[in-house]
């Protein structure tokens, strides 16, 4: 079955990250970091085919884009937002053994991506 679903993550600076995830409600996890000008909005489509293969995308609106805040004075790295979102999801299991995480991207969205991707095994309450 194909889900798409908005979520709003509250940042501890006030902040608001919205994300979006779409293909299926279970299985690994890819994370979707798009470069200028892109949003969160996955196409039908592509989707479908994240739902047939059994992989679930999650992508985000940057500081300032779609539904996300504005971070004044933020520089282009935004790896510490993708970071929260990944922290703070119910739809990671870790330890990573459970869910595998990738974080394709192309050059115009590289300093989204979090050092040292992947982050390292954690536990959530």
């Amino acid at each position: 079955m194909t889900i798409t679903r908005d979520h709003d993550l509250q940042l501890a600076d006030g902040r608001v990250l919205r994300y979006q995830i779409a293909g299926t409600a279970h299985g690994d996890v890819v994370l979707l970091l798009h470069g200028a000008l892109g949003s969160r909005l996955v196409h039908d489509s592509l989707s479908a085919a994240a739902s047939d293969a059994g992989i679930r995308l999650v992508s985000y609106d940057r500081p300032g884009y779609g539904g996300s805040t504005p971070h004044p004075g933020r520089t282009v790295a935004a790896a510490d937002d993708v970071a929260a979102i990944a922290d703070s999801s119910t739809w990671i299991t870790w330890p990573s053994g459970a869910n595998r995480v990738a974080a394709p991207s192309r050059s115009p969205a590289l300093p989204y991506c979090p050092t040292g991707w992947p982050p390292p095994p954690r536990s959530h309450r």
